[in-house]
């Protein structure tokens, strides 16, 4: 009887922590390889980002426009758990951190693509908002003046 009673205990607490720490590292494995992507594209030096109240001298002949890109990314469940669990111990919550940072390069890479794609080699006064849409997401969005410089 007392093998049985250990044998259900086992698989109730083994196989959720098990899909735990398969969600975790999955998770962790795909957000690396979107930051490294994401790193490599925004080291690409075809299109300038400045922030300036100045506009640079811009070709006449391709007027400014504005440009926007918008990015909403999500933590998965593992990485929402830990961010419960130091929420009410206090401090940092480095999960949401490493998540705003990611959606905020994120965006400002899909900014240089349509700068890019839209045949702008600059955009100027870059400005950044940031909400959250649900418990564990972030939703920011990135705006600026796309110009051909002479």
């Amino acid at each position: 009887m007392h093998e049985i009673v250990l044998i259900l205990a086992s698989v109730m607490f083994g196989i959720p922590f098990g899909i735990f720490v398969l969600v975790a590292v999955q998770g962790g494995l795909r957000d690396g390889r979107r930051r490294r992507f994401v790193a490599r594209e925004l080291a690409r030096s075809d299109v300038l980002l400045v922030n300036t109240k100045g506009l640079l001298t811009a070709d006449p002949s391709h007027p400014p426009q504005v440009l926007s890109a918008t990015v909403v990314r999500c933590l998965d469940d593992s990485r929402h758990a830990m961010a419960i669990f130091r929420t009410k111990l206090g401090g940092e919550v480095r999960t949401m951190t490493r998540l705003t940072l990611l959606a905020r390069d994120e965006v400002t890479m899909r900014l240089k693509e349509l700068a890019r794609a839209s045949g702008y080699d600059a955009v100027v006064n870059i400005r950044y908002e940031t909400s959250q849409v649900l418990a564990t997401s972030v939703e920011i969005f990135a705006y600026g003046t796309g110009i051909v410089r002479l």
